[in-house]
């Protein structure tokens, strides 16, 4: 009978889209029930925190999959022949990840690789028993006996799949689509995804059945679940931007504005603010933490950082002043910690910053995070 009443509750969970129901995004971090969201294609799930220990993509060893003993404040090498690592996820005490295998062909030119062939991986904790699970596929979630992941053995199109882990077999559940890699997530039996930059979809598993959820003019990225609620932003920085940060209530598919950056941002008199890039973003019960390029008319004056705002007193602060070199970032927040993955920059300044949530920088106290052979 208990058995039974499960079931019940479980399928009700699944029909009914409450927040209660399983939620997994391969670029995102599971920390006391918060699903917090790291971004872009290159760069996204760069962190993954298991325990006491932090799994990443150390940046200064070609971004192998290294482990990092926080009480100890060391950090070993866990694979040695993949590259290139991103959307790292532990599930049943076992790795997977996203990575290139060093065995095949491809054109490096300094920091940037082309050519880029993708493969999704699972390894045990301490290093052994390396397998590559699928070729030509990225963005692992996986839950149960399923992987679900994008296909990428085309460029620029990609189709959502789901592979069987007992049958070693793949089913195709949303074929060939031109959408952002990085933005795929998965509430219950309900998968959602962007297409064609713009417009945010969701598939029913159950029905097969697609939907349109939200429509913007321009962008539409970072999109993520927390706490029962879609959230995502959106803006166009080529011309004068809106920089919204949005929400919306699956059940409804209501969309409110959380808050607008140009808004709260101070405005310089020298020149003209068209709106943030925003990189990546992390949305917990009371703040957002995001980083990104704020875009000036004039753009030698662009800047960049990493930024808090704080839902309940509809506030913005910025944390750092990191520098117009900065490109592209992957967030990770825990409980007293924001982890961020910057591109190397020319000055030889930490690629990976470690800040607390009032903006300090607290680098230091990791820094065993920081060996491999670019240090």
């Amino acid at each position: 009978m208990k058995s039974l009443i499960l079931l019940v509750l479980t399928l009700c969970c699944f029909i009914t889209g409450d927040k209660t129901a399983p939620v997994a995004m391969g670029n995102t971090a599971l920390l006391d029930n918060k699903y917090l969201y790291v971004n872009s294609s290159e760069y996204g799930g760069g962190f993954y925190k298991d325990d006491d220990v932090i799994y990443y993509a150390n940046v200064y060893d070609m971004r192998k999959l290294y482990a990092y003993d926080i009480a100890k404040d060391e950090a070993v090498l866990l694979v040695d022949d993949v590259i290139r690592v991103l959307y790292i996820r532990v599930y049943d005490d076992v790795i997977y990840f996203t990575g290139i295998s060093l065995s095949k062909d491809y054109e490096n030119y300094g920091d940037i690789i082309f050519k880029v062939n993708y493969s999704i991986f699972k390894v045990n904790k301490d290093g052994s028993n390396l397998e590559m699970v699928i070729d030509y596929a990225m963005n692992p979630i996986v839950m149960g006996d399923n992987i679900y992941y994008l296909d990428c053995s085309q460029e620029f199109v990609y189709s959502i799949c789901r592979y069987n882990t007992q049958t070693k077999e793949s089913e195709v559940l949303v074929d060939k689509t031109e959408f952002m890699p990085a933005q795929l997530n998965i509430v219950g039996n309900k998968i959602y995804y962007v297409v064609n930059y713009c417009t945010l979809m969701e598939y029913r598993m159950d029905t097969k059945e697609t939907k349109l959820v939200a429509h913007e003019e321009y962008q539409l990225e970072r999109v993520q679940y927390f706490d029962g609620a879609l959230y995502y932003h959106t803006g166009f920085y080529t011309g004068r931007s809106t920089s919204i940060v949005k929400k919306i209530e699956p059940l409804t598919y209501e969309v409110e504005t959380v808050f607008d950056f140009t808004e709260l941002y101070p405005h310089r008199q020298d020149c003209e603010m068209y709106g943030i890039d925003i990189l990546s973003m992390n949305v917990t019960e009371d703040k957002i933490f995001f980083g990104g390029k704020i875009i000036m008319s004039d753009r030698s004056k662009n800047e960049s950082g990493a930024f808090i705002y704080d839902r309940n007193e509809h506030s913005l602060q910025k944390l750092d002043n990191t520098d117009n070199r900065l490109l592209s970032m992957s967030t990770y927040i825990t409980d007293d910690a924001i982890f961020y993955m910057k591109n190397k920059e020319m000055d030889n300044a930490k690629s990976i910053v470690v800040l607390d949530h009032n903006g300090n920088d607290i680098s230091d106290r990791y820094a065993g995070m920081y060996v491999g052979s670019e240090e």
